[in-house]
């Protein structure tokens, strides 16, 4: 009777063992499949960062005329209520004057955050190209992530 009892346990141990490797092994091909797109998108990625990145060099180069203070942007970012909030991803530029019946037109996505008189409008994230028209408002300040520190203008056209 101990030896069926020790039989029947030691193949149960086994049985399971055996389920337990399959298991690690899926796991670990799973894994891998999913490193190796992970890795693709990430390649992927930076081929279109470094795209947008040689962009948005030529148009700086080009125009010279890049009304952002990149040298005096502080850390963080204006968020949609007018506070500035501390983010290490992201910087923000000192106000800048804004006229209202001026085209603006920035190279990279930002958030552009409008004010009147030092009191805050609104905050509006801004794709490549123009930016809205705020009557209103007579200085702005752009928060841009630390990525586009280097390649970002807004320039008046």
């Amino acid at each position: 009777m101990k030896f069926k009892t020790f039989l029947l346990l030691s193949s149960t141990l086994l049985f399971l063992a055996a389920c337990n490797d399959e298991s690690e092994s899926s796991e670990e091909t799973t894994s891998e499949d999913t490193t190796t797109e992970e890795t693709s998108a990430d390649t992927t990625e930076s081929t279109d960062e470094t795209e947008i990145s040689e962009v948005g060099t030529e148009s700086i180069s080009e125009s010279g005329d890049n009304l952002l203070d990149i040298e005096n942007s502080e850390a963080g970012w204006v968020n949609f209520a007018g506070e500035l909030k501390g983010s290490p991803d992201y910087k923000v530029t000192p106000e800048l004057s804004y006229d209202s019946s001026s085209h603006y037109e920035l190279n990279i996505g930002a958030y552009v955050s409008y004010f009147s008189n030092g009191e805050f409008l609104d905050t509006v994230q801004t794709s490549s190209g123009p930016i809205n028209q705020v009557e209103a408002a007579d200085s702005i300040r752009v928060s841009y992530h630390n990525s586009f520190e280097e390649n970002i203008s807004l320039t008046e056209q």
